[in-house]
């Protein structure tokens, strides 16, 4: 084996690898491991790495160097092969080369392993030198080049719109050993840039949804491990629509250099995803008092109710149209019906902050609260409730984005 890669190119393709859940131990005390190979025909080196249900792939080849006006010198392959090297190590070892620096790969054997050695070819700091040898190390058990086959529904995304629909929800979903098939995030795709997302706990709902009328059309849906896909789209360039390719038990998304395998949920029997915009719909009718609060006077009372109660306990939320003003409080009430109250606060609300006249309580966990709070980017908060300690709906009328809480009950 034998080629010349620029080391900026290396690392970013590594990169891609590095934010994979691919490179997650599988057994305690063994690494995993990534195939390097060295294609001399393609003029192409690709990176492999696979776990026990997740994959991810990326590429480095001559195209990626078209701009250059001898390609040739800063790209290519004499000899091809492959080698597997640990991941994470190997990974470190190419970040120390600087990256002003063309590295050199060369392989020679010794004994039973191969040595792979990354060396300075050129550089702009003229007689610098640096060689790194990396031994091979033996194909893991579980190493598989893509995931099984089964029949895929294929469609396009735009990478921007799937990035942002994730990130807004994929904080809700469930982690209970016993609700798998909560585990991920539910992307409805109805056109490229028509994305909706839900994530959910069943105690709680955040959903995703730019365009809330005016569809015709069934979406595809699926439904990836959260940890797996929060992993994969770190990767995504924005600007570049997203292939996906969507099968039963795996979903396949690419995007120009890379490509990564995702298992979908686990479900059983009949346990399916709640019917978010029909519980949507039915919550927005029922919610009729809205009241708009300052976010950041909420979010410094609940950073002092998490110093004070640890995020333990409840905070209350009292709304009084009358008084025009919100009384917040973090409480904990033991298993003698004893109320210890941790913080009190008062923070006034301007005359047009209630659509209606209210005196009525919610009351949540003060890490879901902040959690929620915290997404959100605009001066104010709107609080769509029905009544004292009732589900309530949360938003942001400047984000795409909302979400229904249960609440813990009244304290």
């Amino acid at each position: 084996m034998k080629c010349i890669v620029p080391q900026k190119n290396l690392v970013s393709a590594l990169k891609i690898i590095k934010n994979s859940k691919a490179l997650d131990k599988v057994e305690i005390d063994k690494e995993t491991a990534i195939r390097v190979k060295f294609y001399e025909a393609e003029n192409k080196i690709e990176f492999i790495a696979s776990n026990v249900g997740v994959w991810v792939i990326s590429t480095i080849d001559l195209s990626d160097f078209s701009k250059k006006k001898n390609p040739e010198e800063f790209f290519s392959i004499e000899d091809g092969g492959e080698i597997f090297v640990e991941g994470k190590n190997f990974i470190s070892l190419m970040e120390t080369f600087s990256n002003d620096c063309i590295i050199k790969f060369e392989s020679n054997k010794i004994e039973s392993s191969t040595k792979l050695e990354a060396s300075i070819h050129k550089s702009d700091r003229e007689g610098k030198k640096k060689k790194i040898g990396v031994l091979s190390v033996i194909e893991p058990k579980f190493f598989e080049e893509t995931p099984p086959e089964e029949n895929r529904k294929k469609v396009h995304v735009s990478a921007e719109v799937l990035i942002e629909a994730i990130k807004s929800v994929e904080f809700a979903s469930d982690s209970d050993p016993a609700r798998q098939y909560l585990w991920g995030v539910q992307i409805g795709i109805y056109d490229v840039d028509d994305i909706t997302a839900c994530a959910t706990d069943t105690s709680r709902i955040c959903y995703y949804d730019k365009k809330t009328k005016g569809r015709n059309e069934n979406p595809v849906y699926v439904m990836p491990v959260k940890s797996s896909l929060v992993s994969a789209i770190k990767s995504f360039d924005p600007k570049h629509n997203v292939e996906i390719n969507i099968g039963e038990k795996y979903t396949i998304m690419s995007q120009s250099n890379q490509i990564h395998g995702i298992p979908n949920v686990v479900k059983v029997g009949n346990e399916s995803m709640i019917d978010w915009m029909t519980i949507r719909k039915a919550f927005e009718e029922r919610c009729k008092i809205h009241i708009d609060v300052p976010r950041k006077p909420l979010l410094e009372c609940l950073k002092t109710a998490m110093l004070t109660s640890g995020g333990r306990y409840g905070v209350r939320l009292f709304f009084d149209s009358k008084a025009k003003e919100l009384k917040f409080s973090a409480e904990n009430l033991d298993m003698d019906s004893n109320i210890t109250s941790y913080l009190t606060e008062t923070e006034p609300l301007s005359d047009d902050a209630f659509n209606s006249e209210t005196q009525d309580s919610i009351t949540f966990s003060a890490e879901y609260l902040r959690e929620i709070i915290s997404k959100y980017k605009s001066d104010k908060i709107k609080f769509r409730i029905q009544g004292t300690d009732q589900t309530v709906i949360i938003s942001d009328d400047n984000e795409d984005f909302q979400y229904i809480s249960t609440v813990i009950g009244k304290i």
